[in-house]
C-alpha cells in the first residue's frame, strides 16, 4: 500500500470552456520512502450554462529515475453542489 502526497500542478484555458490540467503526486511506501510519481493529464470541458463538466484523463506512473512503469486512463463527470 502506497501513501500519496497532495497533487501539485498547473491548468490552462484552451478556449470555449475547455481547459487542460496536469498534476503530479508523490507515492511513498509504508516506511516513508519515495517509490514513484503519479502524473494526471486532463482535458476538461465545462458545459455552457449548466454547472457541469466532463474530464478525460491519462494517468502515468514513474519510478524514482523517471521511467514509465504503468499508464491508464480515466473519465469524470461532475455537477456543482449548491
Amino acid at each position: 500500500v502506497a501513501l500519496r502526497s497532495p497533487d501539485h500542478g498547473v491548468w490552462n484555458f484552451k478556449g470555449a470552456g475547455n481547459y487542460r490540467a496536469v498534476s503530479e503526486a508523490f507515492l511513498f511506501n509504508p516506511a516513508g520512502a519515495w517509490v514513484s510519481t503519479q502524473r494526471i493529464t486532463q482535458a476538461i470541458d465545462l458545459a455552457p450554462n449548466s454547472n457541469t463538466f466532463t474530464s478525460n484523463a491519462s494517468v502515468e506512473f514513474f519510478d524514482t529515475l523517471g521511467n514509465t512503469t504503468s499508464t491508464g486512463c480515466a473519465t469524470a463527470v461532475a455537477t456543482r453542489m449548491e
